[in-house]
């Protein structure tokens, strides 16, 4: 299988069903729930076959071809899947790779002064620096300070139409904002991809906002757009599970987690022995059987120097 990555997707290469998340995603606007691409998977002897099924597409279907194993199945299907997008977004002269957005000169300048291509300088070009994540962050802050407030949802409404060729155009209207901006409706470039026709009305109302004079007065995006990669979103996720998950054991929420100590008696601590009564062999047990011993002791008047023969001695 050939190499497919996609843009704003880093470190993706050869996971085909992240990539066909990631195409789905850009196809339709909208972010994939666990229901919009699924895989069915069945054995064959000692193979494994799956199909996609894309819900987010209208149901369209793809079979993988013969794995030893159903996750490489599952990555066979997604594949051809990608295969089959890329084969239609050809046909109407696109590619899965390009992605071209006008930066108006006024959203340029603001990125630079929110720090976000500081790689330009080594070479990088502003079509790689503005990422989805790029835009869609810059666009929150600037509304988030022209409002001196957070969007609620809804307030940033897009609506898009379909026309010939299989494209689609977005069209954007910002009515919590005052005067002329809250009344204007901005239109973006016909394209197949949803998500490209989002942001390029986004791009244009930016635009707008930057050079109102009104809302310029207020806005500085110095160090106001939070850019993360898809694997610094992942890792910021995973540690907010492990957060809350700590949180619920500190709260009685859930039982403590098992120690992976390794003693005699297997993981989390293993068991300690002690003589028998008898001054014979060596009986094992645990730490609750430990505890009680040592009340034992107490009680008995042991205090581990064996007075009397009541105690058992030290162990």
């Amino acid at each position: 299988m050939s190499n497919i990555t996609l843009p704003d997707h880093d470190g993706q290469e050869n996971n085909y069903k992240n990539v066909l998340n990631a195409l789905c995603q850009r196809l339709t606007g909208q972010s994939m729930s666990k229901t919009d691409v699924t895989y069915e998977t069945v054995k064959h002897g000692a193979q494994f076959q799956s199909t996609a099924t894309l819900a987010c597409l209208e149901g369209q279907q793809s079979a993988g071809e013969l794995a030893d194993t159903d996750k490489a199945a599952e990555q066979s299907a997604a594949y051809q899947a990608v295969i089959g997008l890329e084969a239609e977004l050809e046909a109407l002269g696109y590619s899965l790779q390009e992605r071209t957005l006008e930066i108006p000169e006024a959203v340029r300048e603001g990125a630079i002064q929110a720090g976000m291509f500081s790689a330009i300088s080594a070479g990088k070009d502003i079509q790689d620096a503005m990422t989805d994540s790029a835009i869609k962050g810059m666009m929150n802050a600037i509304l988030a300070q022209v409002l001196e407030r957070k969007c609620e949802a809804g307030e940033v409404a897009y609506e898009f139409s379909g026309v010939s060729g299989g494209l689609h155009v977005a069209t954007l209207k910002l009515k919590m904002l005052e005067g002329e901006l809250g009344r204007r409706q901005w239109t973006g470039t016909a394209s197949p991809f949803k998500r490209d026709a989002q942001l390029d009305c986004c791009l244009k109302a930016m635009e707008s906002i930057l050079t109102d004079t009104t809302c310029a007065e207020k806005i500085n995006l110095e160090g106001a757009v939070n850019i993360r990669t898809s694997s610094e979103k992942k890792q910021k996720e995973k540690e907010a599970k492990r957060q809350k998950r700590q949180e619920a054991m500190e709260n009685g929420e859930l039982p403590p987690s098992k120690g992976k100590g390794k003693g005699k008696g297997g993981k989390g601590g293993g068991k300690m022995g002690k003589p028998t009564p008898d001054g014979g062999g060596m009986v094992m047990c645990g730490p609750e059987e430990i505890k009680m011993l040592a009340m034992m002791r107490m009680m008995m008047g042991g205090g581990g120097k064996g007075s009397k023969g009541k105690g058992w001695g030290p162990y």
